[in-house]
C-alpha cells in the first residue's frame, strides 16, 4: 500500500499555515518550504514543485519520470527478484502510484492516458519498458544533473540556498539553450527568464525535452533530490568497473586458465608418449631376441651336422646358408627411453 499523503509528524495546521503542501504555491517559495518538502510522499512532493499546477498533457512527461523513478527505486528495495517477478512489480507500483493521484490534481482524462503508456512510448504501459526507463533516468541523474548541484549546502555563500541553487541551475540552462544571452551574466539571464517563461523547465517543448538539453529531468532532481539512488556521496566516487570490463577480465583469466591446461595436457601426454615408446621397445627386443634364439638354434644344428649337410646340398651350398643365417642376427641395443629420466622398465616390460 501507498504512504500516506501527509506527514503524519505534523498537524494540518503546520501543514496549511506553514508549507501549504498540497494546495496552490506562488514562485516565492522560500527555502524552508523547499527543505520541509522533502519529507512528505511523492505525490505532494510532485504537487509543491508544480507550484499548484494540475497534471496535464504540457507537464505530464515531467511527472512521470518522477513517478517511473520512485517505482524503480521500490523494486530494487525488493531485493533480488527474477525478471518476470522485477517486470510485474514495477509495472504495479506504477500503476498504484498514477491511481493514487488525486482526481483535483489531473487536468481531463489524463489519468487514464498515464496509464496506457508512458509520454512518446511506441509500446502500451509494460513492466520491462518502465525499468529500462528508470535505468535512463537514473544514469542521466548521476551523470548530467546531480554533478551540477552543490555537493554541500553549507558551503554555499552567505545568502544562497536551495532554491537558489536550484536556480541556478535552471538559469544556467535558459542561457545556454538561447543564444542571445550569450554574453548576458548568469543573474540577467535568470531573470530574463523569470520575466519571459519561469516554469518553462516543466512545459513540454523542444527545449525542455531533447534528452541533450539535460533538462527534462529537473523535476525528478528536485523530487528526488535525497534519494540514495543518485546522492552526491554515490556519485562523486570513482566510478567502478563496467559489465564490459569485468567480461573482458574474466575472458582474459579463463584464457590463462585454457592456456595452463593445454601446456599441462601436453606436458602430461608428453610423458605417457614416452612410456609408450618405452614399451614398444622393450616388446621389439623381446622379438628381435626369440628370432636371434631361433636362428642360433639352426646354426648350431648346422655345426652339429655338417658333414651330413655338405654331403646332402654340397658344401658351396652349405657356407651361403651358414652366411645367411650369420648375416640375420642382430647385435643388442641399448633401450631408448625417449627422454625419461628416472623411469626404469616395470616387472611386466621385465617379463616381456
Amino acid at each position: 500500500p501507498l504512504p500516506p499523503l501527509a506527514d503524519p509528524s505534523m498537524s494540518e495546521s503546520e501543514d496549511d499555515a506553514d508549507l501549504g503542501l498540497g494546495g496552490d504555491f506562488s514562485d516565492g517559495a522560500d527555502d524552508a518550504e523547499h527543505y520541509a518538502a522533502e519529507r512528505y510522499p511523492i505525490l505532494e512532493r510532485i504537487s509543491f514543485y508544480l507550484r499548484g499546477d494540475k497534471i496535464s498533457n504540457k507537464n505530464r512527461p515531467f511527472v512521470e519520470a518522477c513517478l517511473v523513478f520512485e517505482a524503480g527505486v521500490y523494486v530494487l528495495s525488493l531485493g533480488q527478484l527474477s525478471a518476470e517477478d522485477k517486470n510485474s512489480q514495477m509495472f504495479n507500483r506504477y500503476k498504484e502510484l498514477v491511481e493514487s493521484i488525486e482526481d483535483d490534481k489531473l487536468e481531463g482524462n489524463i489519468r487514464s492516458t498515464m496509464l496506457e503508456r508512458t509520454y512518446q512510448a511506441k509500446t502500451t504501459l509494460q513492466g520491462s519498458s518502465l525499468i529500462t526507463k528508470f535505468n535512463e533516468i537514473r544514469s542521466d541523474l548521476r551523470n548530467h544533473y546531480v554533478p551540477k548541484m552543490p555537493a554541500n549546502l553549507s558551503s554555499l555563500p552567505s545568502g544562497k540556498d536551495l532554491k537558489s541553487a536550484y536556480e541556478k541551475l535552471i538559469g544556467e540552462r535558459w542561457k545556454t539553450l538561447n543564444p542571445e544571452l550569450e554574453d548576458e551574466t548568469l543573474e540577467n539571464a535568470i531573470e530574463h527568464m523569470n520575466t519571459h517563461d519561469p516554469m518553462w523547465w516543466q512545459t513540454v517543448s523542444e527545449k525542455s525535452w531533447k534528452k541533450e538539453n539535460r533538462v527534462r529531468y529537473i523535476l525528478c532532481l528536485k523530487v528526488h533530490r535525497n534519494s540514495k539512488e543518485i546522492s552526491r556521496d554515490c556519485t562523486s566516487e570513482a566510478p567502478g568497473v563496467t559489465r564490459t570490463t569485468q567480461r573482458q577480465m574474466a575472458g582474459a583469466r579463463n584464457a590463462v586458465a585454457r592456456a595452463t591446461a593445454v601446456k599441462e595436457a601436453q606436458q602430461g601426454d608428453a610423458l605417457y608418449q614416452a612410456e609408450k615408446r618405452l614399451r614398444v621397445e622393450v616388446v621389439r627386443q623381446a622379438i628381435d631376441q626369440r628370432q636371434t634364439e631361433q636362428i642360433e638354434k639352426q646354426l648350431e644344428l648346422y655345426s652339429k651336422y655338417k658333414d651330413s649337410y655338405i654331403l646332402s646340398i654340397g658344401e658351396e651350398s652349405y657356407h651361403k646358408k651358414v652366411t645367411e643365417l650369420l648375416a640375420m642376427l642382430k647385435p643388442p641395443s641399448p633401450l631408448d627411453f625417449g627422454g625419461l629420466t628416472g623411469l626404469s622398465t616395470s616387472s611386466e616390460d621385465s617379463e616381456a
